[in-house]
């Protein structure tokens, strides 16, 4: 009888040890040990410091017109403070990046509204956007 206890015991603590071995990505509680936590952080400290630098050195209060990229895609900032505003909450995953171009790409366009560079303001639905006339 002690023999068999003493087996199914072993058996037990066999199965549980092959079982922990074989989860090296994860540390026994359901949570990957991945960096992806620790850069999540890291980038959110960067985004929290770029604003502050922005919201200190920033005193620009012009019009700004940004390309969104390398697309087609524009959008009209009140001034060039928002625009480097929009680049801080950016990471290296998602690559959302404004490039400062030439007003007469935003001609027409309503501000924070990204639509095609050069397409002119085209009212939405309640019919309230704001047209930048440059």
């Amino acid at each position: 009888m002690k023999a068999q206890l003493f087996a199914c015991v072993l058996l037990l603590v066999a199965i549980f040890a092959l079982t922990v071995s074989q989860n090296t990505d994860d540390d026994g509680f359901g949570i990957p040990d991945t960096d992806s936590l620790i850069r999540s952080k890291k980038s959110s400290k960067r985004s929290s410091k770029c604003r502050r630098n922005v919201q200190k050195s920033c005193t620009s209060s012009t019009k700004t017109c940004a390309r969104l990229g390398r697309a087609n895609i524009c959008q009209a900032f009140h001034n060039d403070c928002q625009r480097k505003l929009a680049n801080c909450g950016n990471n290296n995953m998602s690559s959302k990046f404004y490039r400062k171009v030439h007003l007469s790409l935003c001609k027409g366009l309503a501000y924070d509204t990204a639509l095609p560079c050069g397409s002119g303001g085209k009212t939405n639905s309640n019919g309230t956007t704001k047209i930048i006339n440059f």
